[in-house]
């Protein structure tokens, strides 16, 4: 699933200048007997709260690497009306933000349990029991403690804590 967002994400900000040009040529249609123009105004009526809350939640440095990227990738016209607050800018960037997170959430995670499989180790050595995984020790200890700390709760209220 989040590959998949990723994807969908990249080919977005990709296909931007092939996006521009389809908005161009739509400009004096009409689409079910209304002129295109009224959706356009819809849809970036309802664009700004988003954007304000990407601006709000995104790196600066992401978004500096998607505006030049856009130089090198894009056509020289389209990468040159490009802004920082374009939301085209900011849900990749927003996106790479939220991976590079939950990245540091699973290491220090992964951190915890590898601790506890360290000491499972060492108490098996040291009681003679050579012969036994301790990783077929140590997971029912890991889920043990995740359950003891309330994990999930921790973790998803410190993930909504961080959208203050």
């Amino acid at each position: 699933m989040v590959l998949n967002g990723v994807a969908i994400l990249v080919s977005l900000y990709v296909m931007a200048p092939g996006r521009h040009a389809a908005m161009q040529s739509m400009q004096g249609q009409t689409i079910a007997g209304q002129p295109t123009q009224a959706l356009i105004q819809v849809f970036s009526a309802a664009r700004e709260p988003f954007r304000t809350f990407l601006q709000k939640h995104t790196n600066e440095r992401e978004k500096r690497f998607f505006i030049r990227s856009a130089n090198v990738v894009w056509p020289k016209d389209a990468a040159s009306s490009l802004h920082e607050n374009d939301l085209i800018v900011l849900a990749p960037a927003f996106t790479l933000t939220e991976l590079t997170d939950a990245f540091k959430i699973g290491f220090l995670l992964y951190i915890a349990f590898i601790v506890i499989d360290l000491i499972i180790a060492n108490v098996l050595l040291a009681m003679g029991l050579n012969q036994v995984t301790p990783t077929n020790v140590a997971i029912p200890f890991k889920l043990l403690l995740f359950v003891v700390m309330d994990g999930w709760s921790t973790l998803i209220h410190g993930l909504v804590m961080t959208y203050r």
